[in-house]
């Protein structure tokens, strides 16, 4: 197991643009960003037999974000619960209602937690089902 001075000066060595430490960390996030695209098609896949297992994958998915710093994509980060990290399928783990009082937006509720959250919907855009919401669940493609 490396010592903390040993962890220490890795980082040092990452602060300081050290090519070959950069190109290690660049490597993790791509490896990180990869697993988590597959986490989330593989909890899209168990969502409709079960949906434990699905909030598994989100909850794995999450922890390699939080390991690796890496950004999870917007089109997969509304497809969970910030609130309590349940995978939000339309219509079996969540509520979608086109909402249009003062600017129409979408408000998506976690029936798990009863979590809120509202997204807006641009005037233009032609508001159609969830998809609009980026919860058509097809994660495995990038939007």
């Amino acid at each position: 197991m490396p010592s903390k001075k040993d962890i220490t000066t890795a980082s040092h060595r990452l602060k300081q643009g050290d090519p070959a430490m950069v190109r290690h960390a660049n490597q993790i996030r791509e490896i990180a960003q990869q697993r988590i695209v597959h986490l989330f098609c593989m909890a899209e896949a168990a969502s409709h037999e079960r949906p434990d297992l699905a909030d598994r994958y989100v909850e794995m998915a999450v922890r390699i974000a939080r390991r690796t710093r890496t950004r999870i994509p917007a089109h997969m980060k509304r497809c969970f619960c910030r609130s309590c990290g349940a995978y939000l399928a339309p219509g079996r783990t969540a509520r979608v209602r086109i909402n249009r009082r003062r600017s129409t937006h979408l408000t998506v509720t976690c029936l798990r937690c009863g979590n809120i959250s509202r997204r807006g919907v641009a005037r233009r855009a032609h508001i159609s089902s969830a998809s609009s919401a980026g919860l058509d669940h097809d994660t495995c493609r990038p939007q």
